[in-house]
């Protein structure tokens, strides 16, 4: 019962299987501990929501509560599920790689399969570039090629007992841009530092929101299941400043009080890569125990001799949003490896609100209605492309 009591309040209420999502206030808290890194960002915290919450299925005692807590269920009770994006814009894929040998729990296998629609496959750790490729061709097929090598073979060994994985990729189309109106336009990335780069440009009724330095505008996809939401600050290099005091309220209240109204828009398109190893980042988000093996409580994942432990040893992480004048391409994947411890156009009459992303800004990918975070990135030079 406790299982399923945790299942439910992460929100999974899809048919046949369900994939948790990230919360707002997790999304935000692990962007800030990565946005710190200098440039370009990309991350999907519904990705590495899904991965560490199929971990967690197995998780007990102690531990079991600092991944409720860091993935908010503790503080926000359930969350939104992502039946609200609707197929083909977004795919979801999950996976459980497991040692041969080792004597996984039938719950625990079972729970997976049903929740997630993950099945365990067998592999040898002790050969880790074979199990590494085969993973990796896993995730590649998943997310359309775009996210490769996700797992190094260096980070398996003959301590590796399971991986989990989770694969998403999202494609949404807009009618918003002409790539005939694309112009040539200065991009102020930093002080001092002007970029030439390709702007899109168009005049529609959007919803934008005004106000606490920011502009805030909406852009769905046109089958409706997602949008993409762009938070630029007045301040030409405000974003530093905006990113470190930002919170999920506060996100949120922005979201809500957009108003559809004529916007002349003016954005660059961007391709925006992320690669992490998360283990800093989520440890500091209050789920250290996970990664200690002495304190680490797997405990429902698999049969255990007395003293045995498992234990999380990386969280690793890939994510690429692309935009452009026909839509958005976004994919991310993230491995979990557990190891043993030896609209309308305006009117003539109305004078558009312009919009112009000139400078560096936040982005998100969010489903809708239930509004849960599936990508989340900053664009701080388009010209510089991926890190």
């Amino acid at each position: 019962m406790k299982r399923l009591a945790y299942l439910m309040a992460l929100g999974l209420a899809l048919p046949a299987f369900a994939h948790p999502p990230a919360s707002d206030a997790f999304a935000v808290k692990l962007y800030q501990a990565l946005d710190h890194q200098p440039g370009n960002l990309a991350l999907s915290p519904y990705s590495v929501a899904a991965a560490v919450a199929m971990a967690g299925v197995g998780a007990q005692g102690q531990t079991q509560a600092e991944l409720d807590a860091a993935l908010g269920v503790a503080d926000s009770g359930q969350l939104a599920a992502l039946g609200a994006a609707p197929d083909p814009d977004v795919r979801v894929a999950n996976a459980l790689w497991v040692k041969q040998g080792v004597a996984l729990k039938d719950s625990y296998r079972a729970e997976l399969a049903e929740r997630f629609g993950a099945k365990a496959a067998l592999l040898d750790f002790a050969r880790p570039d074979e199990a590494a490729r085969t993973m990796n061709d896993w995730v590649a097929a998943k997310t359309d090629g775009k996210i490769t090598g996700l797992v190094p073979a260096a980070s398996l060994n003959g301590d590796t007992r399971l991986v989990l994985t989770n694969a998403v990729y999202f494609k949404g189309a807009w009618h918003y841009f002409n790539k005939a109106d694309t112009d040539q336009a200065v991009f102020h990335a930093g002080p001092g530092t002007d970029e030439t780069v390709a702007m899109m440009q168009d005049t529609d009724e959007l919803k934008l929101a005004q106000g606490d330095g920011v502009q805030v505008l909406e852009l769905p996809y046109e089958a409706g299941g997602a949008e993409l939401d762009v938070v630029l600050p007045n301040q030409r290099f405000g974003l530093a400043r905006l990113e470190a005091g930002l919170t999920a309220p506060e996100l949120e209240g922005w979201l809500e009080a957009a108003q559809p109204m004529p916007v002349a828009v003016s954005l660059p398109r961007f391709t925006v890569t992320g690669d992490f190893d998360l283990n800093a980042a989520l440890s500091g988000l209050g789920m250290s125990r996970a990664f200690d093996p002495a304190k680490a409580e797997f405990g429902a994942i698999a049969d255990l001799r007395a003293g045995q432990r498992l234990f999380i040893s990386d969280v690793l992480h890939k994510a690429y949003v692309a935009v452009d004048e026909t839509g958005t391409e976004a994919a991310a994947a993230t491995a979990v490896e557990v190891m043993m411890a030896t609209a309308e156009p305006p009117g003539p009459a109305v004078t558009p609100v312009t919009f112009v992303a000139d400078h560096p800004f936040l982005f998100l990918i969010r489903a809708v209605p239930g509004g849960q975070i599936l990508f989340m990135g900053r664009v701080d030079d388009p010209a510089s492309g991926s890190r």
